[in-house]
């Protein structure tokens, strides 16, 4: 009777931890075109997967390779968002939204390249569901190399970051404020 409970328990528990690994998915960063040589411009699109309804985002590009063109950052309607692109070599994205939301391009960019094999990541410093839950840890991001005319663009997954922040501090706007 105890090992058939001690079972039962066991197999409860690792069927609970496939349901908290398989929240949404993950960040995603596309390019377009998918190759670039030097001098040509590229939009770079940050999808988030379902289910979230905040999250800060940070999105890091090696300012040896890549140029952010002014005024080229476009918005999801999805969320309200707000982008802090004072800093060479880093967008800081704040995305609220009232409910969970379906998988969507949070925002688009679009960088000159200055050279190929460059490097583009995006990752979640902060990220809540439509319960105010704090998922951070449970969305890995993602790394994205430009390659050269002739090759590919290669996209890879980096493991969920450990939050830097309590989730308190990316708030939901009130129902009828979103832009």
């Amino acid at each position: 009777m105890k090992k058939t409970i001690s079972v039962i328990l066991i197999i409860t528990m690792l069927m609970s931890a496939l349901c908290l690994n398989s929240f949404a998915g993950a960040l995603s960063l596309v390019s377009a075109p998918s190759t670039a040589n030097k001098g040509d411009t590229i939009t770079v699109s940050v999808n988030v997967p379902s289910g979230l309804s905040g999250a800060k985002l940070l999105l890091e590009y090696d300012k040896t390779c890549f140029e952010l063109v002014s005024d080229s950052v476009s918005l999801s309607h999805s969320f309200t968002t707000v982008i802090n692109d004072k800093t060479v070599g880093k967008l800081i994205a704040v995305a609220v939204s009232t409910s969970e939301q379906s998988a969507c391009t949070l925002f688009s960019v679009k960088f000159k390249v200055l050279k190929t094999g460059g490097k583009i990541s995006v990752k979640a410093t902060q990220a809540i569901d439509g319960a105010d839950k704090d998922i951070t840890e449970s969305i890995p991001g993602a790394v994205l190399t430009i390659a050269e005319g002739t090759g590919a663009a290669a996209e890879e997954t980096i493991p969920p970051q450990a939050q830097t922040e309590p989730a308190n501090k990316v708030t939901k706007p009130a129902v009828g404020n979103k832009a």
